[in-house]
């Protein structure tokens, strides 16, 4: 087995070889199941509204820092 974490092994396999490599990394994690549903893109953050306050990040310090 080839240590894929050795620049000179990666940069010795070639652009074809290396998309190659890619490709079926791609089909066993899919064929695990271990896909895009997996990694796929995260849900969108909610949009919180605070009120206006002073915050000098040192002796004034906002209500929203200490949201969770």
């Amino acid at each position: 087995m080839q240590d894929f974490q050795d620049e000179a092994t990666v940069n010795a396999l070639g652009l074809k070889n290396t998309m190659k490599m890619m490709k079926l990394y791609e089909l066993k994690l899919k064929k695990e199941g271990k896909g895009e549903a997996v990694f796929g893109k995260d849900n969108p953050i909610p949009t919180r509204t605070y009120e206006q306050e002073d915050d000098n990040c040192a002796s004034l310090l906002h209500k929203a820092r200490y949201e969770e």
